[in-house]
């Protein structure tokens, strides 16, 4: 199948577990992609392996800069951006809430959340006008308390209920 001929993706967090499948995915359907990643080795070592119709990208996402940067190499690199998949993740800080630093709390909310508003807000900006799909990755941790610490649930109610947010402004 090429259900995603001529598409391009940005996957974030594409260098391993979910988003490693979803760039498989979406390279076996078609579509040139951006592994955007921490981990830029092994991004590097799925783009050899996929051939050239991606490209490896490092940015830290708990960063505008790393995920504006991305999507700007996408457009860059490929004329466009149809995909943004906001998939990026860690477990964060865990632990009792009286053990949990502040530190813990920003980098986890950094990452699991903030990431996520950085990729709707700069996919927005080149995808305006020209349709597009963003994908965030939540959690059941994100529907229901007590299934994952602390920040990380308080993160993916919070991803939630921003996809639900822009969903009726960027939606068709």
């Amino acid at each position: 199948m090429a259900r995603l001929k001529d598409k391009v993706a940005l996957v974030t967090g594409g260098a391993s577990g979910i988003g490693e499948g979803t760039v498989r995915k979406f390279v076996e359907e078609g579509a040139r992609c951006v592994v955007v990643d921490l981990q830029i080795e092994r991004a590097q070592a799925l783009v050899e392996e996929l051939g050239d119709t991606c490209l490896a990208f490092a940015a830290d996402v708990a960063s505008e800069e790393g995920v504006a940067g991305a999507v700007d190499f996408s457009v860059e690199k490929f004329g466009k951006l149809d995909i943004v998949f906001n998939n990026a993740g860690i477990l964060g800080s865990v632990g009792p809430i009286k053990d949990i630093s502040s530190e813990g709390w920003h980098r986890t909310i950094d990452v699991l959340l903030s990431s996520v508003f950085f990729g709707i807000k700069h996919a927005t900006r080149v995808m305006e006008g020209n349709g597009g799909v963003i994908i965030n990755t939540a959690s059941t941790a994100g529907v229901r308390a007590g299934l994952g610490p602390h920040i990380y649930t308080a993160a993916k109610h919070g991803v939630i209920g921003l996809s639900q947010s822009v969903a009726p402004e960027l939606g068709p």
